[in-house]
């Protein structure tokens, strides 16, 4: 069984004995060397044995053949991507989905529906609040809408975003100069 080990810079070039440095090392790999009958001309590369969680390396010079079995926890992945699918849509689906929808102008209901949900399932943040005022004041609820703006407001502060501050603060003013409220 002989020793490989595949430095970063080999891609660039082949390095030096001398530039040899072990923090360059990106992989190490022992594997048995088997010894061929036909020589290759050219180093060659091949990836064969594919199945769903690896495939084997084969690397063919001259008069040798090295076989670098590779794997990857697909199992994992797929599983944990099944579970996220079947558990439904995180918070950020739907704050992404209600969001849009708001900025789209598509249907106004849907987007609170939707960033409702976000906060039921993440929590209110006040950039979220902001949103959901907004969609609110769309809709013609600027009571409620002025209420979740000043929700909006306190979180900005403790946060100190004065941003967000200053944006509710100027949207709740022009709501309620449209609305007639005082």
């Amino acid at each position: 069984m002989d020793h490989y080990f595949l430095q970063k810079h080999d891609l660039l070039g082949a390095p030096d004995a001398a530039d040899f440095k072990e923090e360059d090392v990106a992989a190490r790999f022992n594997v048995p060397v088997t010894p061929l009958n036909d020589k290759v001309e050219t180093f060659t590369m091949n990836f064969n044995n594919l199945k769903n969680n690896g495939a084997d390396l084969e690397i063919s010079w001259e008069n040798t053949k090295v076989i670098v079995p590779i794997t990857v926890d697909t199992d994992g992945k797929v599983m944990a991507d099944i579970k996220a699918t079947m558990d439904g849509p995180s918070s950020n689906s739907y704050w992404a989905a209600g969001r849009y929808y708001f900025e789209e102008k598509k249907d106004m209901k849907q987007a609170l529906d939707w960033v409702n949900k976000a906060m039921e399932k993440g929590g209110e943040k006040f950039w979220m609040l902001r949103v959901k005022a907004q969609i609110q004041a769309e809709l013609g609820q600027v009571k409620e809408a002025i209420a979740t703006a000043e929700k909006s407001i306190e979180q900005a502060k403790a946060e100190k975003n004065d941003d967000y501050v200053r944006m509710n603060e100027k949207s709740i003013a022009e709501w309620k100069k449209k609305a007639g409220i005082k």
